[in-house]
């Protein structure tokens, strides 16, 4: 069982290749998104392809997680509590 994990930012459709590759050679177990959660553009053009994909990926029951990027402590938080 594979549990992935994805920052969402520009190109929401290499996600999704990379995704389709994985999914081809593991059983997935969840799917977590990350996305810029700061308020500027970045972080709406984020949000948005990170609601995108959990449309297309809804099987699997996607989890978004918010994270700022430019944040080394708030990142490894968010990686963290999903590894543990």
């Amino acid at each position: 069982m594979v549990v992935t994990l994805h920052f969402v930012g520009f190109h929401p459709r290499l996600i999704l290749e990379g995704f389709e590759e994985i999914r081809k050679g593991y059983p997935i177990e969840s799917v977590y998104l990350l996305y810029d959660g700061k308020q500027d553009r970045y972080g709406k053009v984020s949000l948005y392809n990170a609601r995108r994909l959990e449309r297309v990926l809804s099987f699997f029951k996607p989890a978004l997680l918010r994270v700022n990027p430019i944040s080394f402590s708030d990142v490894f938080r968010k990686v963290y509590a999903v590894l543990r």
